[in-house]
């Protein structure tokens, strides 16, 4: 059974090794799909997850409101759903 659509491991593979593999495969997925995004919608991501700004700290340093960074960072965040889509699964299941 493949462990991700496309990938198969040889059948000496465990479900740990699967389960590496497929978070490693998620990584580089989420990785790619984030370069993929425009410019300011990255910032803002990297500003919120890695430097653990809060909105209103990101508004000021990109110099437009709290609203304004609120309405970037969801709209990334439907991108970054959108480019998943394989990885993410439907809620209505």
């Amino acid at each position: 059974k493949p462990c991700y659509p496309g990938t198969r491991l040889s059948k000496k593979c465990n479900r740990a090794d699967c389960l590496a593999l497929t978070k490693d495969l998620f990584k580089e997925g989420l990785s790619t799909a984030i370069s993929s995004l425009p410019e300011r919608e990255q910032m803002v991501l990297s500003l919120y997850y890695d430097n653990e700004f809060n909105l209103r700290e990101i508004g000021e340093v990109l110099g437009v409101s709290e609203a304004r960074i609120c309405q970037i960072h969801a709209q990334a965040l439907t991108r970054l759903r959108s480019k998943m889509s394989d990885w993410v699964g439907d809620e209505d299941d």
